[in-house]
């Protein structure tokens, strides 16, 4: 089995170490940190600090009039949720995390159901369209 190699401008060099950079890059294109309710949330009271704050070794979250804030979203890890176990509120909450995998999974061209916009009829289709076939051959002309 050929392996695969991909470059990688961190790595600068071709490795399977690239492929994960590769990937790991991808995934942190998406938004990823934690969300505190505030109605949940109490600063947890009869600690010294919020355990999240202690908790956190990249600094996402601060305290502000007592309880918890996300300061700063931009140093959450992708994929880290284990501030969300240390509160004992659970005033913490992630985005679902969603895979290369699955994120190839959800567009394979399958048939979905959409209304003509100009004649109502309802059709299945795969495309990205909202006109029937038959509105669409008529568009042409």
């Amino acid at each position: 089995m050929p392996a695969l190699f991909i470059f990688c401008e961190h790595l600068k060099s071709y490795s399977f170490s690239a492929l994960i950079c590769a990937v790991e890059s991808l995934e942190r294109q998406a938004a990823w940190y934690p969300t505190i309710f505030p109605d949940k949330c109490d600063g947890c009271a009869g600690f010294e600090n919020p355990k999240c704050v202690e908790f956190c070794p990249h600094k996402v979250f601060e305290i502000l009039n007592g309880k918890a804030i996300v300061a700063n979203p931009q140093n959450c890890v992708y994929g880290c949720i284990a501030c969300e176990h240390v509160c004992p509120k659970k005033a913490i909450a992630f985005p679902q995390r969603i895979t290369l995998k699955q994120r190839a999974q959800k567009d394979k061209g399958l048939l979905r159901k959409v209304k003509c916009r100009s004649c109502g009829k309802i059709f299945w289709t795969n495309e990205d369209t909202d006109l029937c076939f038959e509105c669409r051959k008529l568009m042409e002309f």
